[in-house]
């Protein structure tokens, strides 16, 4: 589960291996300290937050295959 959508923090060894070549313009350019933002997260958080999303995962799959049954089972 990537936790970026809810917490908006993108670990910097993440970011490094999604978008190298932003990563190397920043450093080149210097203004890498200025975007990376130290930002400690309690395990506990992260766990929260990914029950979070896992839940809401398994709505939206539970939702998809019941409109399925829906649809084959002409279920109004």
């Amino acid at each position: 589960m990537d936790t970026v959508i809810f917490t908006g923090y993108v670990p910097l060894e993440e970011y490094k291996k999604d978008r190298p070549r932003e990563y190397k313009a920043l450093v080149k350019s210097g203004k890498l300290d200025k975007v990376v933002v130290e930002k400690d997260m309690s395990p506990s958080w992260i766990k929260s937050v990914k029950i979070f999303g896992y839940f809401f995962l398994a709505l939206g799959i539970g939702m998809v295959f019941l409109i399925i049954y829906s649809l084959i089972a002409g279920v109004y």
